[in-house]
């Protein structure tokens, strides 16, 4: 239930949840329809994202929030989608010698931290003229790397790695890993099978703070969230109050559905708030998901 993709927000969020109308209507035998997009119609007061009406039952409010960690984790994502779709737009444009096979261009994870969008920008730019002027390099079997005005390699590669057809001619980026880890394996030196456990147990130990970090920090964060939806349900006595949750963050961190099923349940709810569903990914294929719902409180 921890999405790695943040999903898109702002104006009315219909797009986003008549997925789950269909889903409440299909579980409830209703009929419920969407009659209001409250926040976009009423933008000087505090609102749920959408009202629902049907015959013969209560009426329900809606509103959906995106529960993320790190706390930069949305900024951050963006970042990096503007960075994906600037290179492999600049490069396109640039040349058409890298549209006959796959490739992948790799950066460090934080290599766009501090960046403004136009600053992520310029920088893809930047490395689609490198690797224009480095394509048969680029190209072969070794690919081409730099290390201005960032670490970068960019090479071939296997599209069934990212879940794709192996037709798929696809640039993707990935990331991997930041410069300074936040644990170093180099910092041991195995020589028998005591040093191996040490190994084992310090890696073992570093990945379970880490584990631990995130989950107070997805906690605090789900508080907030629920304080924020209180408000916009203030003004909806008789209504059905809806709270849909997305958690969104970097998976590396532990994180497993039960501890995000965890939080929910033991999460403060205020009275304003009647229901809590959380999303998690319905796999229509290999490599593509539909957002699905389950309701926790």
């Amino acid at each position: 239930m921890l999405f790695s993709c943040v999903p898109e927000t702002g104006g009315c969020e219909w797009a986003n949840l008549k997925g789950f109308v269909a889903q409440l209507n299909s579980e409830l035998g209703t009929k419920y329809e969407r009659t209001a997009c409250l926040d976009v119609e009423e933008r000087n007061v505090k609102m749920p994202e959408i009202l629902l009406e049907a015959p013969g039952s209560p009426p329900l409010v809606v509103e959906n929030k995106v529960v993320a960690w790190p706390e930069d984790y949305c900024r951050r994502h963006e970042s990096f989608h503007t960075f994906v779709n600037q290179f492999v737009g600049s490069l396109r444009r640039t040349s058409i010698g890298f549209n006959g096979s796959p490739y992948k261009l790799s950066i460090h994870e934080d290599s766009l931290d501090g960046m403004r969008l136009n600053q992520v920008r310029s920088l893809a730019d930047e490395l689609a003229r490198q690797v224009h002027a480095r394509e048969d390099e680029a190209k072969s079997k070794k690919g081409a790397k730099g290390s201005q005005p960032i670490t970068w390699h960019f090479g071939s590669r296997n599209p069934e790695e990212w879940g794709e057809p192996a037709s798929s001619r696809a640039i993707m980026v990935e990331t991997q890993g930041s410069l300074e880890p936040v644990w170093e394996s180099g910092d041991f030196k195995i020589t028998d099978e005591e040093s191996l456990l040490q190994f084992v147990e310090a890696r073992n130990q570093a990945e379970e703070a880490r584990r631990l970090s995130a989950l107070k920090g997805i906690a605090a964060s789900l508080d907030e969230a629920m304080k924020r939806a209180k408000g916009k349900f203030e003004k909806f006595d008789g209504h059905t109050k809806l709270l849909l949750l997305t958690f969104v963050g970097d998976s590396s961190s532990g994180i497993s559905v039960k501890d995000i099923g965890g939080l929910v349940v033991a999460a403060e709810l205020p009275t304003e708030i009647d229901e809590v569903w959380v999303a998690y990914p319905n796999w229509t294929s290999q490599w593509d998901y539909e957002y699905a719902w389950k309701r926790m409180r």
